[in-house]
């Protein structure tokens, strides 16, 4: 539960953008997420932004221990919702309610909880990072950068890129427990990075959604320990962005009611359609879309 909670807190700095059409680029400028821009611009260091997320981490309990903790749901109950969220996009107390869960008690707790948690901004000022002045001011700033909350396709992509391309942001903070910043869209020329995997459904024509990231994005994703997290990035990371990519594809096709066969392909990359470049909390990544 804590993958989901504790990053979409940082949405409030990743402001909608209108879709853009895919042109070709005079030059690559790289995405990146509110902190790294702070860093990467003097206005606060590294450690500031790891420890603004140890204090949200600190004070932001989950929606489920929270429940829990007052009697609303079991242990069970909200693995059971979690699991469901694995393949339905839906809020935590919507899911819970279409099992009969929880009811408007449970609903107000997440409305209370969306209110009061920590953002991440305010966690920088709490450290000490930021003024809340110079903040505001640098979020304005950030705001004019060419980059997005999600990946925006052609307006000429078929339902089934669109949906898919929507879902990555929100699919990828609750399965990979990472916020992620888009570039503009250009055409894929097939040079991924060091970890990557692809799914692939023959729904709608087929697509293929591949994602691509750096070594030390991949190890981020398993134990903390640097020596098992070596092994993890090489061995296992490449299934769980399989994982991620197929469940992004197959609830793209079940929302548009589309029947397809699915496809994970660990270590294997799209060979043509679109790319992205994007900012992961801790690197660098790469998202394909391939779709006729």
């Amino acid at each position: 539960m804590a993958l989901s909670d504790t990053m979409e807190q940082q949405s409030e700095f990743e402001t909608a953008r209108p879709v853009q059409l895919a042109v070709p680029l005079t030059r690559r400028r790289l995405p990146r997420l509110f902190g790294q821009y702070l860093v990467e611009e003097g206005v606060i260091r590294a450690p500031d932004v790891a420890e603004a997320l140890d204090l949200m981490r600190l004070v932001n309990s989950p929606v489920g221990e929270i429940a829990v903790g007052e009697g609303l749901l079991s242990d069970a109950q909200v693995q059971t919702i979690l699991d469901a969220q694995r393949r339905i996009d839906e809020r935590f107390f919507e899911l819970a309610a279409s099992m009969g869960l929880g009811g408007a008690q449970l609903e107000s707790l997440c409305a209370e909880q969306a209110v009061e948690n920590l953002r991440f901004g305010d966690a920088l000022v709490e450290v000490g990072a930021v003024t809340s002045t110079a903040l505001e001011e640098h979020l304005r700033i950030y705001d004019h950068e060419d980059h997005w909350p999600a990946p925006c396709m052609p307006s000429t992509a078929s339902p089934l890129a669109r949906m898919t391309a929507d879902l990555v942001p929100r699919l990828a903070r609750r399965t990979i427990g990472s916020s992620m910043r888009f570039s503009s869209p250009r055409a894929w020329d097939g040079k991924g990075l060091d970890v990557h995997a692809t799914a692939s459904t023959s729904a709608a024509g087929g697509l293929c959604l591949g994602v691509s990231v750096e070594h030390h994005v991949a190890a981020g994703l398993g134990p903390r320990d640097s020596a098992t997290a070596t092994s993890w990035a090489h061995q296992l990371a490449p299934v769980l962005l399989a994982d991620f990519a197929g469940l992004t594809v197959n609830m793209a096709q079940r929302k548009l009611d589309l029947g397809g066969e699915l496809a994970l392909a660990p270590g294997e990359l799209p060979v043509g359609g679109v790319c992205f470049d994007v900012a992961f909390e801790s690197g660098a990544g790469i998202l394909v879309i391939d779709a006729p």
